[in-house]
């Protein structure tokens, strides 16, 4: 929830970009494919608005994080089958093909949408989920 306020308040702001140091995106990376394994999600939350907020063209880092996310659930779910199997193969292959729709979808429509309004919406989204799950937990 922080994360995403912070990111509506870098979305206002005119600061020139930074660019990224790689020296912590492995570790970045290992936490959130740690908690996309653990929990079911976090790769895309975590390394995504992690990326963000460190300065960088919105359009590149969701289109390198999500390219990214296909080798981590890619890996998790043979781990998974593996360890635990699959008894809902309809699910699993109704998210599949759902994935393979929207994926070009979106990397057509985020070609017409401003880097700033870009960062507007992934800071609202992520406020709104966080706001969300935490009213879900307390109630």
């Amino acid at each position: 929830l922080l994360l995403g306020i912070w990111i509506l308040i870098k979305s206002f702001r005119t600061a020139p970009q930074k660019l990224i140091n790689f020296k912590y995106v492995p570790i970045l990376g290992f936490i959130g494919a740690l908690c996309d394994a653990i929990g079911g999600g976090g790769w895309g939350p975590i390394v995504t608005s992690n990326l963000i907020d460190k300065g960088s063209s919105p359009k590149e880092i969701i289109g390198t994080v999500n390219t990214a996310e296909f080798f981590v659930t890619f890996f998790c779910t043979g781990v998974f089958i593996f360890f635990v199997g699959v008894k809902a193969w309809l699910c699993v292959i109704g998210l599949i093909i759902g994935g393979v729709i929207a994926a070009p979808i979106g990397a057509m429509i985020i070609k017409f949408i401003q880097p700033k309004t870009l960062l507007r919406m992934v800071g609202i989204l992520i406020v709104v989920t966080s706001s969300y799950n935490l009213y879900k937990v307390f109630g």
